[in-house]
């Protein structure tokens, strides 16, 4: 017998990936990526309780790697406007009823997570000084960047 469940199918053409849970435990916030050669990834929230599945608008912003602030109000993502370069911190209200919030500027950054209080995003982005990655946060409410 299977150890796992079904619980949502991605588009078509589309793969799915970076599922987190919302922090309730009642939806789950994923991106799906289509695979027919458009670079265009959308963010999607997923209802455990009536199996239905939203789009959040991230007015054409390619995402990657959403996580859920503490008190479930927002997803912090990665992402990038396609044909650019440079991947992104960005906000946006969970309820999908706001626009994407840029919280960085200038650099390749990724895998996005909150800090347990909610007034922080850490964030991995490639170093100069050395080889491999260095973690930042920003703090939320004033954007300003710290190592």
């Amino acid at each position: 017998k299977n150890q796992w469940e079904f619980l949502e199918k991605s588009e078509s053409g589309t793969l799915a990936g970076y599922p987190n849970f919302s922090p309730d435990g009642t939806k789950i916030a994923y991106a799906a990526i289509a695979t027919t050669g458009k670079e265009k990834a959308n963010l999607y929230i997923f209802s455990l309780a009536d199996k239905t599945t939203s789009k959040v608008d991230t007015h054409g912003i390619v995402t990657s790697v959403p996580a859920w602030s503490p008190d479930g109000k927002w997803i912090a993502f990665s992402g990038w406007m396609p044909g650019e370069n440079n991947c992104q911190i960005y906000i946006v209200p969970a309820n999908g009823l706001g626009d994407p919030i840029q919280v960085t500027k200038d650099g390749i950054f990724n895998y996005v997570r909150w800090t347990p209080d909610g007034k922080k995003i850490l964030f991995t982005a490639p170093s100069s000084e050395r080889q491999g990655n260095t973690v930042f946060s920003i703090d939320v409410s004033s954007l300003i960047l710290s190592k």
